[in-house]
């Protein structure tokens, strides 16, 4: 579920404001109350797999009730209902982690970032070993334009969790907004070496390759390991395209082109393409 409806906000806000604490690991014992099935009182607590570690969830009293309803509130759009649940969860769960970082999440999605970032504050003198609220202050930092603390966080989440993507990706587009384009390459194949067939590190990869003209052959690479591991992923197939056509490459534009609008027959703008490349190639057959 996408927590930040993109036809609703900002392009860049949903961009940088993903959904940071999924699963994440908390302090309080009911942190988790919304991800867990009730339980009764005197029933064995349930086991779940957490991004960010594994315990034991056992959702109580009032909070988890308050919880559920913000997540219901938030199914329904309903953003103030869905704050002032969550308000009544954390009186009667002040210490709870998670609750601080859903707050947050919920008071930058609104774009109310000073009070997310108090917020995301909070959580983390709860939780100061939790990867996913690094990530989400990084992330509110980065919003406030606070480039180089927004580094620091990521450079924490991936010390936390070294196998934790979206750290990464995070700090790579932090380095590309700054101009930091070598250090945002070199991110990049950081998460690489730990995950050689991440297709975000080689989209990535073939992006920032993509803006530097002498990194075409590069580029196109990163691009066609994706397409190896998936020959219908059409984000890769586009990017290629859009590769070979600025670099007036038509036939290896068409043959891709062609491949997608295979796959997505009622895609018009492709067709335009396809037609604009044999009017190009002065192909009229």
């Amino acid at each position: 579920m996408n927590m930040f409806r993109m036809s609703k906000r900002p392009f860049p806000i949903w961009l940088l404001l993903g959904l940071a604490l999924g699963a994440s690991g908390c302090v309080s014992a009911r942190k988790q109350a919304a991800a867990a099935e009730p339980v009764a009182a005197d029933a064995t607590p349930v086991k779940r797999d957490k991004l960010f570690g594994s315990g034991d969830v056992q959702p109580q009293g009032n909070s988890a009730l308050h919880y559920i309803d913000a997540r219901l509130y938030e199914l329904r759009d309903q953003d103030q209902s869905t704050l002032e649940a969550l308000r009544l969860a954390l009186q009667n769960d002040p210490d709870s982690s998670y609750l601080h970082g859903e707050m947050a999440r919920n008071l930058a999605q609104g774009n109310q970032f000073e009070q997310a970032a108090l917020e995301a504050d909070k959580a983390l003198q709860l939780d100061p070993g939790n990867p996913g609220l690094h990530l989400l202050r990084g992330k509110l930092l980065s919003v406030r334009q606070q480039s180089d603390a927004a580094v620091l966080e990521y450079e924490k989440c991936i010390k936390l969790k070294p196998d934790l993507e979206e750290c990464y990706t995070m700090l790579a587009r932090e380095h590309a907004l700054q101009k930091r384009n070598d250090k945002a390459v070199s991110t990049v194949k950081r998460l690489l070496k730990v995950d050689p067939a991440s297709t975000s590190g080689l989209y990535y990869l073939g992006t920032l390759y993509s803006a530097d003209p002498t990194k075409t052959r590069e580029a196109i690479q990163a691009f066609k390991d994706i397409l190896d591991e998936d020959p219908d992923d059409l984000k890769a197939m586009a990017s290629l395209a859009q590769i070979y056509l600025d670099k007036k490459m038509y036939p290896e534009a068409l043959k891709v082109l062609l491949r997608i609008e295979h796959l997505a027959p009622h895609d018009i703008p492709i067709k335009l393409r396809i037609g604009l490349i044999y009017y190009e190639m002065k192909d009229f057959d």
